[in-house]
């Protein structure tokens, strides 16, 4: 009985760290930038179905806002962060070119801060985020909860 015991304890705890693997974002590892933005596109395609030339188009533009918010957002410069906003959703615009297509488009970025908000507040009510509520380790706290999209 006890050695059904070890081995059910041993399954269980294997499992538990292959599931952990397989989900960086859950684990603390970072996620690259060409899978965040991957990542983005399929959400969006989920509610508008995009041609692979506007899909591409958007998953570019994603890719170079986290490729740049890495440098930028680790510096605490929320003005710079806030420019990127900006030129992302323009070039997102430019690229959706239906109000509709866009203003679902703003509809998921508000839905996703809105989840991550959430998750914040359940983690904060767990003792804080993973770094102890101090932002990213050795920034001294950093921009704190002032993050912007990252999903």
């Amino acid at each position: 009985m006890k050695r059904l015991s070890l081995i059910l304890v041993s399954v269980v705890l294997f499992s538990i760290g292959i599931h952990a693997q397989d989900r960086p974002e859950q684990a603390g590892e970072q996620i690259s930038p060409q899978q965040r933005a991957e990542n983005f596109v399929n959400k969006l395609n989920e509610k508008i179905h995009l041609n692979k030339v506007k899909s591409d188009s958007v998953a570019i533009a994603f890719k170079n806002f986290y490729e740049a918010m890495q440098t930028y957002q680790t510096d605490g410069n929320v003005e710079v962060v806030k420019l990127l906003v900006q030129r992302r959703d323009k070039t997102v615009q430019n690229v959706l070119a239906n109000d509709d297509q866009y203003a679902t488009y703003v509809k998921l970025l508000d839905d996703l801060k809105k989840q991550r908000q959430q998750q914040r507040e359940q983690n904060g009510s767990q003792g804080g985020h993973r770094n102890g509520g101090m932002g990213r380790p050795g920034m001294g706290g950093g921009m704190g909860g002032m993050r912007q999209p990252g999903f």
